[in-house]
């Protein structure tokens, strides 16, 4: 054994010996993932979906941020004299809570804690970051008000990375992403485009707002939808890439090992379905076993059955979606 699996072993008996010790290290990883989640999210709203000059085409976020988006512009333009970025930050927080409330009680305890983490750390770094010289910079630099395409593009993608590093620690961004993580879960599929129908009302209602206040410029107004339409395809894109807990593999073994099955069946928990075969060439007899795995788990698969019979034969093909009791470990 190679000394580097031998430092994970001992690492792996330790925290198996002391769970509080584990909780602890787990929650504090996570919290940890969401403060960088939550950077990111804050730098590209407030990079690239925030307005700084007048001139530039105001463009969309979906989910809460989304809809903040259209309580505080109706508070601009009724002339609250706060700054758009604090209330921004401050509605941001307050929309979040039922969802995290929903969160703890629908999902699990820790995904609803370090999502609050993550929303709270949201909030706060959307203001800093709004107020920050480079980010204005970077914002007001030709390359991105003259170009409305990019702004979406890097938004989308900094949402998209965001998101989907939450949802691979086991906690989200809040909002939006607490509920399609809850039906992602239920339909154990992916979370993307759930976001994309809900957020569509959100686009739908600051563009109305939009035109209300600013029926001369009802040009404009309008094309805050398509672009925003882009944004959701490339954050979801990003998000389904990342977050591969809800992608299924179809597993084909080919094996003379009469215990391989139970082996697996041992580790993994999920079944598994035997054919009988014979070799076209060597005409002795093989099990064929057809096993569907979540993506995660396809490198232990392949370990274990390589590591039980070096000889056997495995092939992999992605799966779009599957219809019966198939386990997905539940969240945290």
């Amino acid at each position: 054994m190679r000394k580097k699996d031998k430092i994970k072993k001992k690492i792996s008996n330790y925290f198996f010996d002391h769970h509080n010790q584990y909780t602890v290290l787990n929650y504090t990883v996570t919290s940890i993932i969401s403060l960088f989640s939550g950077m990111i999210f804050a730098f590209g709203f407030s990079t690239f979906i925030s307005v700084y000059d007048s001139s530039t085409l105001s463009l969309a976020t979906g989910g809460f941020s989304g809809f903040t988006q259209s309580i505080v512009l109706i508070m601009k333009q009724s002339g609250v004299p706060l700054d758009s970025s604090i209330l921004q930050s401050i509605f941001y927080f307050v929309f979040n809570i039922p969802a995290l409330i929903f969160a703890f009680f629908k999902i699990g305890r820790k995904f609803a804690l370090t999502s609050a983490v993550n929303v709270g750390l949201s909030s706060v770094f959307i203001s800093l970051f709004s107020s920050w010289f480079v980010v204005r910079g970077i914002a007001l630099s030709q390359y991105i008000t003259s170009s409305p395409l990019s702004r979406v593009l890097f938004a989308g993608i900094c949402t998209g990375i965001s998101s989907g590093l939450a949802f691979k620690a086991g906690s989200s961004c809040g909002g939006m992403d607490i509920v399609s993580a809850y039906f992602g879960v239920r339909k154990s599929t992916g979370v993307g485009k759930y976001s994309i129908i809900a957020n569509t009302f959100v686009i739908l209602f600051y563009t109305i707002i939009n035109v209300t206040f600013n029926p001369e410029n009802y040009v404009n107004a309008l094309l805050i939808v398509p672009y925003a339409f882009v944004y959701f395809l490339v954050s979801s894109l990003v998000v389904d890439a990342i977050h591969i807990k809800n992608k299924k593999i179809e597993v084909e073994i080919i094996t003379k090992n009469d215990y391989m099955t139970d082996i697996l069946l041992s580790i993994f928990p999920h079944g598994s379905t035997i054919l009988e075969g014979k070799g076209a060439y060597s005409h002795e007899s093989k099990h064929v076993i057809k096993m569907i795995v979540s993506s995660y788990e396809v490198r232990r698969v392949v370990k274990t059955v390589k590591r039980i019979d070096p000889d056997s034969f495995i092939s992999l093909v992605p799966l779009q979606q599957v219809y019966g009791n198939f386990f997905i470990s539940p969240v945290e």
